[in-house]
């Protein structure tokens, strides 16, 4: 029947969706070794206690699974693992929708269809489109000198597309989703001692604006070591709905400079003058 007649299809997404190429490096003493999907979910499942669904298990139960093993992962302290599960998800997930593209003729079932979108961090909060420039850096404002979201996670994700591109000097970057990224910023610095200063926003071309900035603090690690303070500049491009889709920093100093300068002070460039100092520099007042 066509129930039977489905089966087949139904039983190699998932075996494709669960065993695919996607490779991700895993660390493991003494070296650090790639694993594919299978053996990283594996990991998920004993690093954050959520038990794997087996093959013939039904799609609804591997959706709920992989809902609640992105949970979990989020709920991970060490930022190191915290993007490490979040990127074999998205490995598991991006095989699942390269399946479901590549193969249009299928009639594929609508759990599987549903299942292939769950990577993408919708916002709970609606979309703000077609503000004006003006409106978005008013909120923009907000999110860098009140809610501080280089430093807590904090942006309005309102303001920004889902698959919006966050890229940078940081060798994690790129990264393509909202939520996944406030959750790195969440966990990379200690919100007590650290803080972003911003020392101009403006606006570059017609779709487009700039915030340069200073950041200074200390990572949130159990003994809080300090960041040297560097400066940096970040780009934001919108789509045609206004929402902004591209995120792209850069740095006054190296990503080499960044991290050895964490154990090693005086390594590298001189720690940025302060943010007065700066603005005085350029001629605008406080």
């Amino acid at each position: 029947s066509g129930m039977t007649s489905s089966r087949p299809k139904l039983a190699l997404l998932r075996l494709l969706f669960l065993s695919g190429s996607a490779c991700i490096v895993v660390p493991n003493r003494p070296f650090a070794v790639i694993r594919r999907v299978p053996a990283a979910l594996a990991i998920i499942a004993h690093e954050t206690g959520v038990a794997a669904v087996g093959m013939g298990a039904a799609t609804d139960d591997a959706e709920r699974w992989l809902r609640r093993v992105q949970q979990r992962a989020r709920g991970v302290k060490c930022p190191f693992w915290r993007r490490r599960f979040g990127d074999v998800i998205d490995g598991a997930l991006t095989i699942a929708r390269f399946v479901a593209a590549r193969h249009k003729s299928w009639e594929i079932p609508i759990d599987i269809a549903q299942l292939t979108a769950i990577g993408t961090a919708s916002s709970s909060q609606p979309k703000r489109r077609g503000l004006s420039m003006v409106e978005l850096q008013a909120i923009l404002y907000d999110d860098l000198v009140e809610r501080q979201y280089y430093v807590t996670g904090r942006l309005s994700s309102c303001i920004y597309a889902d698959r919006c591109l966050f890229d940078g000097p940081d060798p994690d970057m790129p990264v393509r989703d909202v939520q996944r990224y406030s959750d790195a910023l969440r966990g990379l610095f200690d919100p007590s001692t650290s803080r972003i200063e911003l020392i101009e926003l403006r606006q570059h071309g017609d779709r487009s604006f700039v915030a340069d900035w200073r950041l200074e603090g200390a990572l949130q690690l159990p003994w809080h070591p300090a960041i040297k303070p560097f400066t940096g500049s970040t780009l934001y491009e919108l789509n045609e709905d206004g929402l902004i889709c591209s995120h792209t920093e850069t740095w006054s100093i190296s990503a080499l400079d960044a991290f050895v300068s964490v154990l090693l002070p005086s390594w590298g460039a001189a720690p940025a003058a302060s943010v007065e100092q700066l603005r005085h520099a350029r001629g605008l007042q406080r």
